[in-house]
């Protein structure tokens, strides 16, 4: 396979790509020269294009397959079909894939998508959005992984302009959080299901925060743009929108309330209410099916256990593994399980649990996490006063309930600790903004700009 797309004409056109990328990049650096920030907009793309470029590598000549080349396969045969039929075209990107669509709209002249990626309705909609790509990247791999390594440089670019606006620790830890964590960048910046989902995340927070942004302006593009990316997500993994459902409404509501401060029986009435509604979303989440299908809370601890029962038991899936020591796998026993499942995905493998250089890289950044956590809980401030600085931030509010959920069920499932590494990707922004978060640090700051003469 690596053959086949890293000859002469796939090397020129992601060549010519990769120069029209940073072009572009060139010119969104120098519109924004006034911005400080914006100092560190290419060595983001430059990063992303770098690990996706690995990532490349790695999987066409180290793994020699997989995943990444079934996607760029699949949305190949797509544009070989829009360019035969454009009416079956449309109709494979508007429906679900079965055994009979294929055979239908596909024949020899367009080819064969990957039988096992079009299967999976959420893996063959990568393909389907990859096929847009692909009408300009001529089936050029190369030039699609660069694509999608500046799709994704400019998600997290949204994330970090998201995220320093709250002030809640010193730029370098942001920097890292945002666009430098190196096994997000590999995961999350080539051809891969999991570079849309990041992205699609970092994107629809961007555009959902401006609802509790005061100097934001919502606009029809806001709302346009979280139907989008929602979609997206709904479409590749839809538990992630289960993971952040609560975040979301629990940060909306600390935002609410900052915004109503200034009076305090509006302030108490707003926060008894943002309470009941609590409790009253969670009562009916979590004892009425009927309505919820695959987002019921049963459907998303059932589809936990499948998965992990999957990458525990079969065969295919081999390499380094950890086990929680789980039996009991009824809700009961699951939820039972949730801290040792988070802290195995907050901070493992451990550097003596660490098997490959890849495996060496994720071990250190767990180890520098750990170092995060015990400067977060003992010089970051007194910890009262870092838990309240929490509970009244609202991105630091979403970052907490989000790695508890998502951290729950990458730790459970994953088993493998490449798929661990692979797994956890999405959730170290947060878990890094968290971590990094400093009541002192913010207080000083915020003392510093009341002093600075206006």
């Amino acid at each position: 396979m690596s053959l086949l797309v890293f000859d002469l004409w796939d090397i020129f056109i992601g060549f010519a790509w990769m120069l029209i990328l940073f072009a572009i990049g060139f010119f969104i650096k120098n519109r924004n020269a006034g911005q400080e920030h914006y100092r560190f907009y290419l060595w983001n793309l430059s990063f992303k294009m770098l690990f996706g470029g690995i990532f490349a590598v790695t999987f066409a000549y180290v793994i020699q397959g997989g995943d990444t080349f079934a996607y760029w396969d699949g949305a190949v045969k797509l544009t070989n079909l829009f360019w035969y039929d454009p009416l079956a075209y449309l109709d494979e990107m508007l429906s679900s894939p079965s055994s009979e669509t294929i055979g239908f709209n596909f024949n020899s002249a367009t080819g064969y998508p990957p039988g096992w990626i079009y299967r999976e309705p959420e893996s063959f909609y990568i393909s389907k959005l990859l096929s847009i790509i692909n009408f300009v990247t001529f089936d050029s791999f190369i030039a699609m992984t660069f694509v999608c390594s500046f799709i994704a440089g400019q998600a997290s670019w949204r994330f970090y302009e998201l995220i320093r606006k709250y002030q809640v620790a010193p730029e370098r830890w942001l920097l890292i959080a945002a666009l430098f964590v190196p096994t997000v960048s590999f995961w999350c910046a080539g051809v891969s299901k999991d570079t849309f989902i990041l992205a699609s995340l970092f994107f629809l927070l961007y555009h959902i925060f401006a609802f509790i942004d005061p100097e934001r302006k919502l606009t029809l593009r806001n709302i346009l743009f979280i139907l989008l990316h929602a979609t997206i997500l709904l479409h590749t993994r839809q538990f992630m929108l289960i993971a952040i459902a609560p975040p979301l409404f629990l940060g909306f509501g600390t935002g609410l309330i900052k915004s109503v401060s200034n009076s305090p029986i509006i302030l108490y009435l707003t926060r008894f209410l943002f309470i009941i509604g609590t409790l009253v979303a969670v009562s009916i989440y979590f004892t009425n099916e009927q309505g919820l299908g695959e987002l019921s809370p049963d459907k998303y601890l059932e589809e936990v256990a499948v998965i992990q029962q999957d990458f525990a038991n079969n065969p295919t899936y081999s390499g380094p593994r950890y086990d929680l020591g789980i039996t009991d796998f009824s809700p009961v026993g699951m939820i039972g399980a949730a801290p040792l499942a988070m802290m195995t995905a907050y901070f493992r493998p451990f550097l003596w649990e660490a098997s490959s250089a890849f495996m060496v890289l994720s071990a250190l950044e767990g180890t520098l996490l750990m170092v995060l956590l015990f400067r977060f809980l003992l010089l970051s401030g007194p910890i009262t006063q870092q838990i309240q600085f929490v509970q009244k931030n609202e991105i630091l509010i979403f970052a907490f309930v989000f790695i508890l959920i998502f951290g729950f069920f990458v730790g459970f499932s994953a088993v493998l600790f490449n798929v661990l590494i692979r797994f956890k990707a999405p959730l170290l922004p947060f878990l890094f903004l968290l971590l990094a978060a400093s009541s002192k640090w913010h207080k000083k700051e915020s003392e510093e700009e009341a002093n600075t003469p206006s």
